[in-house]
């Protein structure tokens, strides 16, 4: 009943012209409202609707079958490379490079790191990453201080 309440109140919605209905980070949406949301997307074909559910990979329980996926990936290292020099070009080629890999092709973590190495001014060593369960490297890497006494 939810999943038809939504598609219903969608395509009203519509009525008037064309609609976008986006929901970033869906991976994080209740089970209930992420089913409702699949459930109209799957038959919003004529109402004049876009569903935009953009979600990180890695959902195995999230069905999308009958809807339209596109998968994006990162920047490429080239890309990445650019955009640090927009932002950060004090840079050492070491410290860009290791934003790179940290931050994965992730824009917007290249864009964070980048300002934090220019706040602290000071990267931790390249070959000596930091490393200890304060700095997970899965959430694009971490940045230390040296602390001068």
């Amino acid at each position: 009943m939810t999943g038809l309440a939504t598609l219903t109140l969608l395509s009203e919605a519509a009525g008037d012209g064309p609609l976008l209905c986006l929901v970033d980070d869906a991976q994080w949406v209740d089970r209930a409202s992420l089913d409702a949301l699949i459930f109209a997307g799957r038959r919003l074909g004529a109402e004049g609707v876009v569903l935009l559910l953009a979600m990180r990979d890695g959902d195995d329980v999230t069905d999308l079958r009958g809807l339209g996926v596109v998968g994006l990936s990162g920047l490429s290292p080239s890309a990445a490379a650019a955009l640090l020099a927009e932002l950060a070009a004090d840079l050492t080629p070491g410290q860009r490079d290791r934003l790179i890999e940290e931050a994965g092709g992730n824009p917007l973590a290249l864009i964070e790191l980048a300002a934090a190495a220019r706040a602290l001014a000071i990267l931790a060593p390249v070959d000596h990453p930091p490393s200890g369960p304060g700095c997970p490297r899965a959430r694009a890497g971490c940045l230390t201080r040296s602390v001068r006494r």
